[in-house]
């Protein structure tokens, strides 16, 4: 997969002029934390300041110089990009061992090399301690890019060496305008605006793949489908899908906190017009709406333990069945 080709950056102005100003002033740190959720454009701007770093006349677009040829191929020897491997859930303390080893080489061109870390906020405490001495005392050419949805997440002792900035997600008429300029028609829009909200990667790879796509909306009418079924239904439902892997236990996780997350916005906002959500969304806040603020609350919390449960290697199919269980009844 090629993981540098596409450094197309949408919006985040503040953390953009940040690391201008940084480079500008000559005061880049060794060490950044991006804290903001999934899908937004973390990594598109972690890649394209790489990449800035890395340029050999540090040009904002590359400018064809050796260094930004190599970065386009995804093939340059001084950019390591570490991220969870299929099948797993999180980065392990051996790839953290190898990205100490890869920074204790001195850079083969230019001056820096830069290792970026996705879901760092999800490595186990070994790997992030692991990384700590490096943090500490790097070599004076390492920049280390840590991506997470939580600084919360990560040991005290690993973010006080990191420089936090915070992504938010983008304006959804932002969103919507740049889609547009893809050729996307409104109505294939709407729906996952309402899902996903600025979270535009996610929009823009269920735009592109029409399989996950269906997927995706079959997932969604899954979901509200459950909300009317009884406990030994919602059992018989999860069993049916067969073994479940580490990813569809995190989609099933992320759906559901999406949804249940539109509903809780839904009840505190009671305003909002029922055109402003996509038919299948509104099915969902329909049948959503007999629950209390409390039982909505209680379902988002019962998924952020199952999330932390399943990293601590419990019973991720046993876990999974609570949750569903946890799930408010709603009776049409």
């Amino acid at each position: 997969m090629a993981l540098h080709s596409d450094t197309t950056i949408i919006g985040h102005e503040q953390p953009l002029r940040a690391l201008a100003m940084h480079l500008e002033q000559d005061m880049v740190a060794h060490a950044y934390f991006f804290q903001g959720p999934r899908g937004i454009g973390r990594f598109q701007v972690a890649l394209g300041f790489a990449r800035q770093l890395l340029c050999e006349h540090h040009a904002l677009e590359g400018d064809g110089c050796r260094s930004c040829g190599l970065f386009e191929k995804d093939s340059h020897p001084d950019l390591m990009v570490l991220e969870v491997p299929e099948g797993k859930n999180s980065i392990s303390i051996d790839q953290t061992r190898e990205a100490i080893q890869y920074v204790n080489v001195r850079p083969y061109l230019g001056g820096r090399k830069v290792v970026v870390i996705r879901d760092a906020d999800d490595m186990p405490v070994e790997a992030q301690n692991s990384l700590l001495k490096t943090l500490e005392e790097p070599p004076a050419y390492v920049h280390f890019i840590l991506l997470g949805k939580n600084q919360e997440s990560v040991l005290a002792t690993v973010l006080s060496r990191c420089r936090v900035l915070t992504f938010s997600r983008l304006p959804l008429g932002q969103v919507a305008e740049y889609l547009t300029g893809l050729g996307q028609d409104e109505a294939a829009q709407d729906l996952w605006l309402s899902f996903f909200g600025g979270e535009i990667g996610s929009i823009v790879k269920i735009l592109e793949d029409s399989d996950l796509r269906q997927r995706m909306l079959s997932q969604i009418a899954d979901y509200t489908g459950l909300l009317t079924k009884t406990p030994s239904e919602r059992l018989n439902w999860v069993r049916s899908l067969g073994k479940l892997g580490v990813e569809d236990i995190l989609d099933i996780c992320s759906r559901l906190e999406i949804l249940w997350n539109i509903a809780l916005l839904e009840g505190l906002s009671p305003d909002t017009a029922p055109g402003e959500h996509h038919p299948i969304i509104r099915d969902f806040i329909g049948k959503a709406a007999h629950s209390t603020t409390g039982s909505i609350q209680k379902v988002l919390n019962s998924v952020v333990t199952l999330r932390e449960d399943f990293k601590a290697g419990m019973n991720a199919q046993l876990q999974i069945e609570n949750l569903l269980l946890s799930l408010p009844i709603c009776l049409e």
